[in-house]
């Protein structure tokens, strides 16, 4: 069963009376459990894609699928709840709210959702038992160490069970023993879930424990690491 397919995607932008043209012609189609590598040079497209996918950003050409539903039939406010029930996006840098706990981090998109109370919470215990946080769960994201933090974020995009995972660079601002530990936690939940993730990545660690891998080149998407050298 295809998780997501992509049919003749193309979008560009308009800037200093240029038009610059980031994706052409993508199409792709995913299997409910896939993991797939995103490579590509700085500035080929591949956040672009990745917030196009999750109905960040708008496309005005081609369409993308998502179970049974098009994206190209929501609007923004549609679209944001969309991406809130059936989608997880892990960040590089976190973005999680300083404000908030880690047990709060965690379980704000189940708040969002309205989950309700009885639970909520033995769902958020469950997932700090997972990613070794129970002992945090009172943290506020200030006093964790970067693969802390980055924990928090799976846990967020992870806790209402999506779909697909979209994680754009998750590795990229750890140090090597860190990734390795984020990147073995985000395969495993991910395995256990059967949800679909796409990661870019500029890693071939994390290439190699992906099922296939893809690559972003002159704004078309090809199969493989075309173009890069490890």
């Amino acid at each position: 069963m295809a998780a997501m397919t992509i049919d003749g995607l193309h979008w560009s932008y308009e800037k200093g009376g240029l038009h610059i043209e980031v994706l052409r012609d993508i199409s792709l189609s995913i299997r409910q459990g896939e993991i797939i590598a995103l490579l590509g040079k700085s500035g080929s497209g591949k956040s672009s894609l990745l917030n196009l996918i999750a109905g960040i950003a708008n496309f005005h050409q081609g369409e993308i699928r998502i179970g049974e539903h098009r994206l190209s039939q929501f609007d923004e406010e549609q679209r944001s709840l969309f991406r809130r029930r059936h989608i997880g996006f892990i960040y590089q840098f976190f973005n999680l709210i300083p404000t908030l706990t880690v047990a709060e981090n965690i379980a704000l998109v189940l708040e969002l959702n309205a989950e309700p109370r009885a639970s909520l919470k033995p769902k958020m215990q469950k997932m700090l038992l997972q990613l070794d946080l129970l002992d945090k769960s009172d943290d506020f994201p200030d006093v964790l160490s970067g693969g802390e933090q980055q924990r928090v974020a799976i846990g967020r995009a992870l806790i209402h069970q999506p779909a697909l995972i979209l994680a754009d660079e998750p590795t990229g601002n750890l140090d090597a023993t860190s990734a390795k530990q984020v990147l073995d936690l985000l395969i495993g939940q991910c395995r256990a879930l059967n949800s679909s993730l796409i990661i870019v990545t500029h890693s071939k660690a994390v290439a190699d424990l992906a099922d296939r891998t893809l690559s972003l080149v002159d704004s078309r998407l090809l199969a493989g690491a075309q173009g890069l050298a490890w």
